[in-house]
């Protein structure tokens, strides 16, 4: 069977300005990130932060941070944080690699963010 990297980003622009974005991602190797160069914003992986798990088994998850860039600023986010970067409204909801040898998972991204007035 194939593995498949699959993406769930919902972009709300108006005028070619991002009002908010909601992302969904699974991914078999590293992270991945929603792609919102368009709109000025770029998120990067800014590499574990933690990891925890099963390790009897061989299986864990590696909590990732998120380098978000807007404009002329830019910050790290870990996951599960709110930050404002710029104009940006950005939740880190979750941005997990999984790892092991047993365990044969995607792993996750969740991540929203919404332009502040």
């Amino acid at each position: 069977m194939a593995r498949e990297h699959r993406e769930g980003l919902i972009v709300l622009a108006r005028d070619g300005n991002l009002m908010l974005f909601a992302a969904s991602l699974a991914k078999y190797s590293g992270v991945a990130v929603p792609q919102l160069e368009a709109f000025g914003i770029a998120i990067t992986d800014d590499g574990a932060v933690c990891a925890g798990g099963d390790y009897a088994i061989g299986c864990f998850g590696r909590t990732h941070a998120a380098r978000v860039a807007v404009g002329g600023d830019a910050a790290v986010v870990p996951g599960r944080q709110v930050a404002t970067v710029g104009w940006l409204s950005l939740t880190n909801g979750g941005f997990t690699e999984q790892m092991g040898g047993f365990f044969d998972a995607a792993s996750s991204t969740l991540m929203a963010g919404f332009r502040l007035p």
